[in-house]
């Protein structure tokens, strides 16, 4: 298998240095709400119509009778009462988002990131393979080089991938600093073998 060929897809999505800044966030107060509840509408419909797209005479699998049935009806009221024990624990979590908090390693998220985020999680991709993922394993190759150029790395002969977050990181990077302390001990044992 090959490696899935880089289709470019950031070069024309970088930042312009005239988008203003307040634009990107959802804001201290959700001053950006209505911008962020239509692209979130607007990715969601976009993917609906992708998945009736995908061979769009077959049949109805959930008809509208299965919809309106008083089994569905009670499911989705068990699952939004459950939703909302949720929503209203997390309003325990700390206000990172508020220019008043400055306590932790973290801000508020940047909309491009979170709307790449949700579309993403829609299509479910898996990045093992480009089998699975043609396009996410080729946008991955493509961030890791552009991480790779930024931090100052051949792009062309860099190395990179993306993981799900900072705990991942630090146990890979850890991973590869145990593995790194016996590179030279295994140089040595192939200097022996060859002579050298």
């Amino acid at each position: 298998m090959s490696e899935p060929e880089p289709n470019d897809t950031a070069s024309h999505l970088r930042a312009r240095d005239d988008f203003p800044l307040t634009a990107w966030f959802l804001g201290p107060r959700g001053e950006n709400a209505v911008a962020w509840s239509e692209l979130f509408e607007h990715i969601f419909t976009d993917y609906v119509h992708w998945r009736r797209n995908y061979f769009p005479a077959d049949p109805w699998i959930v008809g509208r009778v299965k919809r309106r049935s008083p089994e569905h009806e009670s499911w989705y009221d068990w699952l939004t009462s459950h939703l909302d024990v949720i929503l209203s624990e997390l309003k325990y979590h700390f206000p990172f988002h508020s220019p008043r908090y400055n306590a932790h390693m973290l801000s508020e998220l940047s909309l491009p990131a979170v709307l790449g985020y949700y579309a993403g999680l829609l299509y479910n991709p898996n990045n093992v393979t480009a089998e699975a993922a043609p396009i996410t394993v080729a946008l991955e190759l493509e961030v890791g080089r552009m991480i790779s150029a930024m931090l100052g790395y051949n792009p062309k002969r860099a190395w990179a991938h993306i993981c799900s977050g900072g705990t991942v990181a630090t146990i890979e990077a850890l991973w590869v600093a145990r593995a790194a302390q016996f590179a030279p001990l295994i140089a040595r044992e192939i200097c022996q073998e060859r002579g050298v």
